[in-house]
């Protein structure tokens, strides 16, 4: 199965940072380009008030004939504007007393005053924008009659500043705008790279999650992705390697049920049907003794079939509790009792030392009880005579109290003990029904512990007996009366 998907969310990713790094280098490119474009005319306008105003070439001959023509300045202003519009510049006419008598109409609404040395002119531009400048050492053109020759006034030029676009900055900006272009291309060329390089790098782990789910849904549970960080993908990897891990022991465990089972249930039915076909064929009498056989078949039958729907229940999270304040001591006592007969049948000795100040606890007193027994039967079973079963408690912390089965027996081997407590599971598989049981009972302690709020571990050293510990709540303070509950498959408190 090919990773489509992931090669569709790799386009995608690729596309929209590809979109986002463009708009935003085009936006920095625009802005700069603006900006120093503005900066420079800034700079030029400072250049020009702070240093002496150079005026370029000039013909002011039509000036100096109105003057003569007119023998005074009076409606001066459209030669003045017509002269300033041919060169594309502003102009300022001051008379001989150093009073501005004429702005060019490019200077909209204007006003020049000079003083001391000064010229500070203020004008709207063409494009609506206000200046105005200070010329601290102005040089102007001087005007003389062109009849008797004596000074009539000065002609100031002054660039049109904000509207026409000098050579200087022309060049300036065109280089500027030609390196940002290259500056971003390059830019992008390097981000697309790098996210070439990191997308493959996030969505590598992402591709391989893709192929082994195909195979996990295949069928095939063996192969596993594998680890190469510590971050969320990393982690990600790591549940899936744990999921297809569960789910391979959980097959496991289900062709090793139905093929116990089918073990389990062969063995009396194998009994029972040849004892029947005897008796049909005549080979055997349906004395007394076959019908206790066969009853005992039916029973171990029986047995079988109601410990696997009670485990299945457990299991499921359907097996109603009545949960209540429990006495631990008298609780045990009951289930030694119950035992008794078993333990001296099998020369073994059993004992109650937990003490009568122990805690209640929080638990259905059948189960806890079935539980007690289902422990104590398993230590008798693995106790040779003259061996000691002892049940004692104690209080690990404020919230639980804890029970404990020793037995002297033959103890538990470290490889089986991670699997006692799964279902089915014996650690001699040589064993019988009869002297080992169908490996259903501590299944069904540890989850009838874990219903009730606890958890159980063992203990064990082979040769040198083993150790069941199991935890339960302690009751509350205030006595209540039985409740019922249904426990949902979903609560799984452990304590171990």
């Amino acid at each position: 199965m090919k990773p489509r998907r992931t090669r569709g969310l790799r386009f995608r990713l690729a596309l929209a940072t590809a979109a986002i790094l463009l708009v935003s280098l085009a936006a920095v490119a625009l802005l700069m380009s603006r900006v120093t474009r503005r900066e420079f005319r800034r700079l030029e306008e400072e250049r020009i008030v702070r240093g002496p105003l150079l005026p370029p070439p000039f013909d002011t001959s039509a000036l100096e004939s109105a003057f003569d023509a007119a023998h005074e300045w009076a409606g001066i202003e459209p030669v003045l504007s017509r002269l300033a519009s041919a060169q594309g510049v502003n102009a300022v006419l001051v008379d001989v007393s150093g009073q501005v008598v004429a702005l060019s109409r490019s200077m909209k609404a204007g006003s020049a005053t000079r003083s001391g040395g000064v010229l500070r002119v203020s004008w709207s531009d063409e494009s609506g924008g206000l200046r105005e400048i200070r010329l601290l050492s102005p040089r102007g053109i001087a005007l003389s009659s062109r009849l008797d020759g004596r000074p009539i006034g000065t002609l100031f030029v002054l660039p049109r500043l904000g509207v026409t676009r000098s050579a200087e900055e022309v060049a300036f900006v065109g280089s500027l705008d030609r390196w940002l272009i290259v500056a971003v291309g390059g830019a992008g060329l390097l981000a697309l790279a790098l996210l070439a390089a990191v997308s493959r790098r996030i969505l590598g782990p992402v591709e391989e999650l893709t192929r082994a789910a195909a195979r996990l849904r295949a069928g095939r549970l063996g192969p596993r992705v594998s680890i190469r960080s510590e971050d969320e993908i990393g982690e990600l990897g790591r549940a899936f390697n744990e999921m297809a891990e569960a789910l391979e022991t959980s097959e496991k465990l289900g062709r090793n049920l139905v093929s116990d089972v089918a073990h389990e249930l062969r063995t009396p039915l194998t009994n029972i049907r040849c004892q029947l076909e005897a008796v049909t064929d005549g080979l055997s009498a349906a004395d007394p003794s076959l019908i206790a056989s066969l009853y005992e078949e039916a029973l171990l039958l029986s047995g079988l079939v109601d410990d696997l729907q009670e485990l299945a229940q457990a299991e499921a999270g359907t097996l109603r509790l009545r949960i209540s304040s429990v006495c631990p001591r008298e609780t045990c006592a009951l289930a030694l009792e119950a035992m008794r007969h078993g333990a001296e049948a099998a020369g073994v000795t059993v004992c109650n030392d937990v003490s009568d100040g122990l805690p209640q606890v929080h638990a259905d007193p059948q189960r806890l009880a079935q539980v007690l027994r289902n422990l104590i039967a398993n230590a008798i079973g693995h106790t040779s005579a003259g061996g000691t079963v002892r049940i004692s408690g104690g209080v690990p912390d404020e919230q639980f109290i804890e029970l404990a089965v020793r037995d002297t027996g033959e103890g538990i081997a470290p490889e089986h003990l991670p699997h006692v407590f799964e279902r089915l599971y014996r650690a001699d598989p040589s064993r019988s029904r009869e002297s080992g049981g169908a490996g259903l009972g501590l299944a069904i302690v540890h989850r009838l512990v874990t219903l009730q709020g606890g958890g159980i571990r063992v203990e064990s050293q082979l040769g040198h007996g083993a150790t069941f510990s199991f935890t339960l709540p302690q009751a509350p303070r205030a006595p209540r009366a039985p409740e019922e509950l249904q426990i949902p498959s979903s609560i799984r408190h452990t304590r171990s």
